[in-house]
């Protein structure tokens, strides 16, 4: 716990997040920490792992520390979406769809 974590997207958007809770194999939490993203500082990330025979099951929540745009959280709600369908493609068949800029 206590990692700090950087990611950018096509150089516009750059959160910044703190692991505040590691539950190997059930849960892991992330919390925003740098004001390079606003709407998400303070903001929480989880990821609650369930495994269901040979599957694990994903179930991901943010709870904003502020108020944001209707605007915002339909973006940020495309966008985890749009990855998380990403990751599982890559889990299952080995190919995900990364961002690439100006698609």
């Amino acid at each position: 716990m206590g990692d700090t974590l950087e990611f950018v997207f096509a150089g516009v958007f750059h959160p910044v997040m703190k692991v505040v809770e590691k539950v190997q194999d059930k849960r892991l939490t992330w919390k925003g920490i740098a004001q390079k993203e606003p709407a998400w500082l303070d903001s929480t990330f989880n990821f609650s792992l369930e495994p269901r025979g040979k599957l694990t099951v994903v179930t991901f929540s943010q709870t904003y520390a502020r108020d944001i745009t209707d605007a915002e959280y339909g973006r940020f709600n495309y966008n985890w979406a749009y990855y998380l369908r990403s990751l599982k493609e890559l889990c299952e068949a080995g190919q995900g769809f990364p961002f690439e800029s100006g698609s």
